[in-house]
């Protein structure tokens, strides 16, 4: 939609000072008898709507980020010229409730948000512009529609925020704070007009995917005092802020938030160059009114506070996404490593992007995105969430050679043209998978067409050779042992996906009914597959790069692995039971373990307690999030390992899809037997409701209990034997069937 189809004649605005970043733009007007009202509104980079001194709905961090416009991008780290599309994201409300008869007012605190931010202070990315306004609002009487509409008649003035940035935190005054801004009769002749301000030449979209909220509330416990500073524990790591209450008048308040401490009880903050990237607020109290962030999130479990105020509540803030599955299953670690997952997705689920970490970055990075779509879209009501996140995939192409960047939406970054870049693939094929929806796949197919070409255009023989010029060519991540960075070959990885791309252009391209285009991608597929293992497999051991951080994984899911090769990995980590694994070999490994019938390997991989190589290790160092490196470097709340969660429910609980199917209609519950798990228990909510698995076993009985929801087509395989179920619940006591 065009910017004149949205809003009309109203105009974008800001105010006359551009070095005030948290401004109030207010206005009045006059309705009578108004039976309705609704208001369109986009405040640039993120705004609050407070109607007759009410905060109109309960939304945190609106609009969602996109790329809002053009900019410059003139100090990006990795010089990657792109050509981009644009899209800016509009909230449509009901604020009928809201308005009165007579004059009414309205005021709209903006702060910066990822509009009037460069980035993430790494990547060099430069800030889309300066905070700005629009809105429209129509009112009905019964008989006729009263349009209001923003333009330069508004005025605007300094609010309590003096400081706002997505990554460092805000800085209040709360003397400034005047609460009477929001009454009609408020004496607005002090204050300056706001002036005309360009809209994005961008496409205009109401926002359509959850908005950032409250999901919880913690009271955080003190944890120590050191001089004359409180550090307090929330209990487990979090996203969101603290509310302050208390101090004297005129008192700075000084908080600083962390993921650690140090033995002395002290704030650590090495996980995310807390030195150099402090996530911290000061306010000056007023004496009385409550104190927190506006316009940005912090990941801590830890916080200190120096000054007299006093925490009442952490606020959980993230998505709207609701986990819409259950596991459990009485193995300490199996239970912690899903709820630890479940805890670090939601934490970096914010703006409509599916982020690395809530804190030194918070970016939309392309690989830890992709790598994780799967598990989240099987354990939490995700379909709307990731709608957006595919068109700012598809909106960060460039849109003449195909390239995918490290970012989306783009905000800087490098490469990873395999893991990274076939985010343009992976993600609508997955929500294909999902949800059924073969028009997301038509979509958004010429932008995987055009990744496609791009990938050939780095290839040589079939193997990728590189990245764009001057980006960074990633192959797997986050090893354990740095030296796997270089020992597993980046062009041995990136040329894996790009087979797997080329298998779902085949799939998809059928689909369609492209078929030509189908065997096309079938046979580049083959010859690649060919090329790959005459390059990569030692003729002598049958292994693909000596195996370095698991890297026969990536053939044998490929299928040009052979007996040997797989032998070479299961005795290897049968051995070891460490995960010496990037990111995308983790979930490849354990996965393929299952499918191959090695579940007790597996398990062992999932529940291993081997230092500085395992989940475990997370867990018995008190991690309550998954951390970035499995040694506990850097960030102690990234997701990315989690993928291999999703397994808790497609292997242990075994509810996989029939093959060729989508949208769970049809599915196959194959649970696992498996040494150590006596029982579990388990659910996922697909398309037509809810699949709940129960296994339980003792000397004698085997017991499975099913639920299937109509509409969907089940069976049970159980060795050599199939049993179709019925809506509802099934039971199979297998000692009956001796």
């Amino acid at each position: 939609m065009t910017f004149e189809k949205m809003f009309g004649t109203a105009e974008f605005v800001s105010p006359s000072d551009e070095t005030v970043t948290a401004p109030w733009i207010r206005g009045t007007f006059e309705l009578h008898g108004t039976k309705s009202a609704k208001i369109r509104i986009c405040g640039l980079g993120m705004f609050e709507l407070y109607i007759n001194g009410k905060r109109v709905g309960d939304d945190i961090f609106v609009p969602v980020f996109s790329m809002y416009e053009k900019r410059e991008n003139r100090d990006v780290v990795y010089k990657i010229e792109q050509n981009f599309s644009y899209r800016t994201y509009v909230l449509e409300y009901d604020i009928t409730e809201y308005v009165k008869d007579g004059i009414n007012t309205i005021c709209v605190l903006l702060g910066k948000g990822w509009y009037d931010c460069p980035g993430n202070y790494a990547e060099g990315c430069d800030a889309f512009g300066k905070v700005k306004l629009c809105y429209s609002i129509s009112a009905f009487d019964g008989k006729s529609e009263s349009v209001i509409k923003s333009d330069s008649g508004l005025k605007w003035a300094k609010s309590h925020i003096v400081k706002n940035d997505m990554i460092f935190g805000e800085e209040h005054d709360y003397t400034l704070y005047d609460e009477n801004i929001f009454d009609a009769g408020f004496d607005d002749s002090l204050l300056s007009n706001v002036i005309p301000a360009k809209a994005p030449l961008a496409e205009y979209c109401i926002q359509d995917c959850p908005a950032d909220k409250v999901t919880r509330r913690i009271k955080p416990r003190l944890y120590a005092t050191v001089a004359d500073t409180k550090i307090y524990d929330n209990g487990e790591n979090i996203t969101g802020w603290v509310v302050m209450k208390g101090g004297k008048s005129g008192e700075e308040i000084e908080l600083y938030h962390t993921e650690d401490v140090n033995p002395d009880g002290t704030l650590n903050p090495d996980s995310f160059f807390g030195k150099s990237r402090p996530q911290r607020e000061i306010y000056i109290s007023d004496g009385k009114t409550p104190m927190h962030p506006h316009f940005c999130w912090h990941g801590f479990r830890y916080f200190s506070v120096k000054g007299s105020a006093e925490p009442s509540e952490v606020l959980v803030i993230h998505a709207d996404v609701k986990l819409s599955c259950g596991f459990h299953s009485g193995n300490e670690t199996l239970d912690w490593l899903f709820d630890a997952y479940v805890r670090t997705q939601t934490d970096n689920m914010h703006m409509g992007i599916p982020s690395d970490c809530p804190t030194r970055e918070k970016l939309g990075y392309t690989g830890d995105g992709q790598l994780c779509c799967d598990a989240v879209m099987t354990m939490f009501d995700a379909k709307a969430f990731y709608r957006k996140w595919i068109r700012d995939i598809a909106d960060s192409q460039d849109t003449v050679t195909g390239h995918v960047g490290h970012t989306a939406p783009f905000q800087g970054g490098g490469g990873g043209i395999g893991g990274w870049g076939s985010a343009i693939v992976e993600v609508p094929y997955t929500y294909y998978k999902h949800y059924g929806d073969i028009e997301t796949l038509r979509e958004f197919f010429p932008n995987m067409i055009r990744f496609m070409t791009y990938m050939d255009s780095r290839c040589e023989c079939g193997i990728i050779t590189g990245e764009e010029k001057g980006g960074w060519c990633l192959g797997d991540w986050g090893f354990p042992d740095k030296s796997s960075e270089t020992l597993l070959p980046q062009n041995y990885v990136n040329t894996y996906f790009y087979i797997k791309c080329l298998d779902r252009m085949t799939e998809i391209s059928a689909l369609l009914g492209k078929k030509t285009l189908s065997e096309s991608y079938a046979a580049n597929a083959y010859d690649s597959r060919r090329v790959m293992k005459a390059a990569y497999m030692s003729p002598m051991t049958d292994d693909f790069c000596a195996d370095v951080a698991g890297a026969n994984c990536f053939a044998i899911d490929l299928g040009i692995g052979t007996q040997k090769t797989y032998k070479s990995m299961y005795d290897k980590y049968s051995k070891s039971k460490a995960l010496d694994t990037g990111i995308f070999a983790t979930d490849i490994l354990i996965r393929l373990f299952f499918e191959k019938g090695n579940a007790d390997l597996a398990l062992e991989l999932l529940t291993s307690h081997v230092e500085n190589y395992s989940f475990g290790y997370m867990k018995d160092n008190g991690a309550t999030t998954l951390w970035e490196y499995m040694t506990g470097d850097m960030s102690h709340n990234h997701p990315m390992f989690g993928a291999a969660v999703k397994t808790l429910f497609t292997e242990i609980l075994g509810i996989k899809q029939t093959k060729g199917t989508a949208g769970f209609t049809s599915v196959e519950l194959q649970p696992v037997t498996v040494k150590g798990l006596c029982s579990y228990e388990g659910y996922v909510t697909v398309p037509s409701g809810k699949i709940t698995v129960s296994y339980e076993r003792d000397d004698v009985h085997t017991l499975y209990k099913f639920n299937v929801p109509e509409g969907v087509s089940a069976i049970f395989r159980n060795e050599c034997n199939t049993y179709c179920l019925k809506p509802g619940e099934n039971v199979y006591d297998m000692q009956l069937f001796q």
